[in-house]
C-alpha cells in the first residue's frame, strides 16, 4: 500500500454518504414544501366553507323575511294580477315603435347574372 492515497473503499463510501446526505436533505426539503402547500390550501378551503356557510345563512334568512312577508300581504286575484302584470299604455308604445324599427334580415337567395354567349359553329365570331 501506498501512503498518503485514499484506498478504493473509503473513496467509495466517502461519495455513497455524501449522495445519501444530500439526497436526505433534497427529500426532506421537498416534503416541507409539500406540507406547506398542504396547509395553505386546507386554510383556503376552511375559509372558502365559511364564506358559504355565511353566503347559506344569509338566503335562508331572506327566504323566511320573504316568507313571512308573502304570508302577511293579502291574496290578489287573477284579474288583479294581470292588471298589474300589463305593462303601461307608454310602455307599450315605446315596444311597439321599437320593434317596428328593428331591422329583420329577410334570407335571399343569391342572385347570380348569367351572361349568355352566342356560339357559331364554327367557333366564335372574329367581327368579320
Amino acid at each position: 500500500m501506498q501512503k498518503g492515497f485514499i484506498t478504493i473503499p473509503i473513496l467509495i463510501i466517502a461519495v455513497l454518504g455524501t449522495t445519501l446526505i444530500g439526497g436526505g436533505g433534497y427529500g426532506a426539503y421537498k416534503y416541507s414544501q409539500v406540507v406547506k402547500e398542504k396547509q395553505m390550501v386546507e386554510a383556503e378551503l376552511t375559509i372558502q366553507k365559511d364564506n358559504e356557510i355565511q353566503d347559506l345563512k344569509e338566503q335562508l334568512a331572506l327566504e323566511k323575511e320573504v316568507e313571512s312577508i308573502a304570508s302577511s300581504t293579502e291574496i290578489m286575484t287573477d284579474d288583479e294580477v294581470e292588471e298589474k302584470t300589463e305593462p303601461e299604455p307608454k310602455v307599450r308604445e315605446v315596444i311597439r315603435t321599437v320593434t317596428e324599427y328593428i331591422p329583420v334580415e329577410v334570407p335571399t337567395k343569391p342572385e347570380v347574372e348569367v351572361a349568355e354567349v352566342e356560339v357559331s359553329p364554327g367557333g366564335p365570331s372574329s367581327g368579320e
